[in-house]
């Protein structure tokens, strides 16, 4: 994994991709950025931890007419947050077992797709402490194609040691950037923010830090957009 800079984000993994008009969805913690384009119909959108904030899906229901799906195992609303988005109290899976035993409802990413029967996913937004490491392996376990069925996957990727306290984490987080880039969804927008300082404590995983993958304090919650 080469170095990840905010100013060059096309040299990382060695992307030739195109620039893209990036708009800001949601506000305050729910924010997110994407490329401006129209989607695909008819279109759905996944949005993975949503917390006490879910401007993001909101705004981008209403904007663009797609049918969205929120998640998150840690608080509770109606089964409909507005008249496109449906809510549901469930965890994407995790690496660790133990979690996953631990939530009421847990699916995988691309077995939530299948069972929905959904052919093309507009936005893939995950921001959920964790889960981030395994939908590659649940990708490459379920539904190898799935990544050339999604346009746009918005993505926090938590570095600290909490989130990443093993050596699969890391070989998952390289495992999920080979699939993005082998189904040539390109770095578009980066933004590199500080996690809370309690979980910036534990410090970085050495295998990141050998990598010279971005792992400073005030960094270590990085928002990457993924786009063809």
């Amino acid at each position: 994994m080469r170095d990840l800079t905010a100013k060059k984000p096309t040299s990382w993994l060695g992307a030739d991709s195109l620039p893209c008009e990036v708009v800001h969805v949601g506000k305050g913690w729910g924010e997110h950025r994407l490329c401006k384009r129209a989607p695909a119909r008819p279109c759905v959108f996944y949005s993975f931890g949503i917390n006490r904030d879910y401007s993001f899906d909101t705004q981008y229901a209403n904007e663009t007419g797609c049918r969205g799906f929120g998640f998150d195992p840690t608080v509770n609303y109606l089964a409909q947050l507005e008249k496109n988005v449906t809510f549901l109290r469930m965890a994407a899976t995790s690496l660790d077992e133990n979690l996953n035993k631990h939530w009421y409802a847990v699916t995988s990413v691309p077995g939530f797709k299948k069972w929905q029967h959904h052919q093309q996913i507009a936005v893939l937004k995950m921001d959920c402490e964790g889960c981030e490491f395994a939908i590659a392996k649940d990708v490459a376990k379920e539904d190898p194609d799935f990544w050339w069925q999604v346009e746009q996957f918005a993505v926090e990727i938590h570095v600290p040691k909490k989130f990443m306290p093993t050596n699969e984490h890391v070989r998952e987080l390289a495992h999920l950037f080979a699939q993005l880039e082998q189904a040539g969804l390109h770095l578009r927008d980066v933004m590199l923010t500080g996690c809370s300082p309690t979980d910036e404590a534990s410090g970085c995983h050495p295998m990141l830090m050998q990598a010279n993958f971005p792992c400073e304090p005030t960094k270590m919650c990085q928002n990457l957009l993924f786009a063809r």
